[in-house]
């Protein structure tokens, strides 16, 4: 959710520069992954609020489960969870097993 937040962040100001470039293809592109970011990282708040920690992990995986089984391969929106996990060293296909549609290429 925080690197969601800082990407948001450092695309609001390729979008600024863009437009000052008179890049409107570059500036809607930009507009375009802040808004994808926003929409995987919507639900994340709530599934981190509740206080017990099995509460907290089951709904962060259903959430997971979701983004992750209902995206096609090649939705960036999916990509972009996949990296996010794998960056952090997160085997979340260990905890998703077969429930995916596919799995992310090495």
């Amino acid at each position: 959710m925080a690197k969601g937040f800082i990407d948001i962040r450092a695309l609001s100001h390729l979008v600024k520069k863009a437009l000052a470039d008179g890049d409107m293809d570059t500036a809607l592109g930009h507009l375009e992954r802040m808004r994808m970011i926003a929409n995987v990282c919507h639900n994340l708040p709530g599934d981190f609020q509740p206080r017990r920690s099995k509460v907290r992990e089951r709904k962060a995986i259903e959430s997971l489960r979701f983004l992750l089984r209902e995206l096609d391969p090649g939705d960036r929106a999916a990509q972009w969870v996949a990296g996010q996990l794998e960056d952090r060293g997160f085997d979340y296909v260990r905890v998703l097993q077969d429930r995916i549609k596919w799995k992310q290429p090495r």
